[in-house]
């Protein structure tokens, strides 16, 4: 995870041992929940604040209380 040009960029990995992880930030009000796990990724809002999410250089508005819901493939994981 970084932060470049006021949006918050991640790249997914999965460890194949692993099934899933899970983490919060938050990041100028937005309140995110992100999960990864073999299906993609899913980011939950729940802060005050829309927030730009950047996954694989594309970007993903994430309103107040929304959510995003990305297939992704992850074969490429640790």
């Amino acid at each position: 995870m970084r932060v470049r040009d006021g949006k918050v960029h991640f790249q997914p990995i999965l460890p194949s041992q692993w099934t899933s992880y899970c983490f919060r930030i938050t990041f100028r009000g937005a309140d995110l929940q992100v999960t990864i796990n073999r299906a993609g990724v899913q980011i939950t809002n729940s802060g005050q604040h829309s927030a730009d999410v950047v996954i694989a250089h594309t970007v993903h508005r994430i309103a107040s209380s929304g959510k995003l819901d990305l297939a992704y493939s992850l074969e490429n994981s640790a």
